[in-house]
């Protein structure tokens, strides 16, 4: 009996593990450019599509960075970072979109973070400003309440007042007479 309810409770409990979308770790830095790229890509989409599905674009390419925390080219990350991974590297992948469309505040839809090392993305964010930090544990992957929702700002006009200025104007200005 004992083993029947062993057998049932992995059975009930496997679905769940399996939807983490990265079971297996993956040294980044191992993989050619271009399964490198296609793999980022994997990883960010799901994590794009599992937590903010209204931010997902495909308009252009992913824009993809490869950062070392610590490192003088290093103007994003954070303090912990700094106490905790410094010198480890992580690549980011940004969904850039149509900015004849819509705003964010943030210049991307969505930004997810991917370790080097490992492959684990470990956080998510939005061009609204907000996001989600250890995506890759299953307790948060697989909590449904942790989804970004999607509001369209439409996108910004500039304004800009063109006046001609005339010679004499410019000399009152320079103080000229």
């Amino acid at each position: 009996m004992k083993t029947l309810i062993f057998v049932v409770t992995m059975l009930l409990t496997l679905p769940a593990a399996a939807q983490s979308w990265n079971m297996d770790s993956i040294n980044l830095e191992t993989l050619a450019a271009g399964e490198r790229r296609a793999y980022l890509t994997r990883v960010a989409d799901s994590v794009v599509m599992r937590f903010g599905p209204g931010y997902y674009r495909k308009v252009k390419p992913h824009v993809i960075r490869r950062i070392v925390v610590g490192e003088p080219a290093d103007s994003i990350s954070s303090a912990d970072m700094y106490d905790f991974h410094e010198g480890r590297a992580y690549y980011m992948v940004d969904y850039p979109y149509d900015t004849s469309y819509e705003f964010f505040n943030w210049g991307y839809a969505a930004r997810v973070c991917i370790w080097a090392d490992n492959g684990e993305a470990y956080s998510v964010m939005f061009g609204n400003g907000w996001g989600f930090f250890g995506v890759s544990d299953p307790k948060i992957y697989n909590n449904e309440t942790y989804v970004m929702p999607y509001e369209r700002v439409p996108p910004r006009q500039l304004h800009r007042a063109i006046r001609r200025v005339s010679k004499e104007d410019l000399e009152k200005a320079r103080g000229e007479d």
